[in-house]
């Protein structure tokens, strides 16, 4: 059986299913990868039905395969054999949800030294760090970082 994550991986290689299946946790979901009212209500990604308390319920199975993954990296990109991703200014710019904070990093390193340490930082592939950013709900274009 097909774990979350490997689940996430193919619906990140544009896996999609409008049909949902268990998953090794007790979970229910499948994956979307385009948009369609008919299927996810619009989700792209994961729809999550969460953990079922019954095991008995019909769902299908989602099942995977590592024999046959192997995903090398172009240039400038990291991965663990399974996924790849950029640095993390390329993982920001990759998100349309995140452009509030995208702009104000962005003039943050075009107003002081320090804005320009912190995007050598974020673009520096040798550091590994989690970055917390707020969605664009969640930082209105009237408001800036402090």
């Amino acid at each position: 059986m097909a774990t979350y994550n490997q689940l996430s991986y193919a619906q990140k290689a544009k896996y999609h299913l409008c049909s949902a299946g268990w998953l090794d946790s007790g979970r229910v979901a499948y994956p979307t990868s385009y948009a369609s009212q008919n299927c996810g209500s619009g989700v792209v990604g994961i729809v999550d039905y969460g953990p079922r308390n019954n095991k008995s319920e019909m769902w299908d199975v989602f099942c995977y395969r590592m024999k046959d993954v192997n995903c090398t990296c172009k240039v400038g990109y990291v991965g663990d054999g399974f996924s790849c991703s950029g640095n993390l200014l390329q993982v920001l710019m990759s998100f349309p949800s995140l452009t509030n904070f995208l702009k104000e990093v962005l003039a943050y390193s075009n107003s002081s030294a320090r804005g320009r340490a912190f995007l050598k930082h974020l673009t520096d592939l040798s550091i590994r760090s989690t970055l917390f950013v707020p969605q664009n709900s969640g930082l209105w274009e009237n408001e800036t970082l402090s």
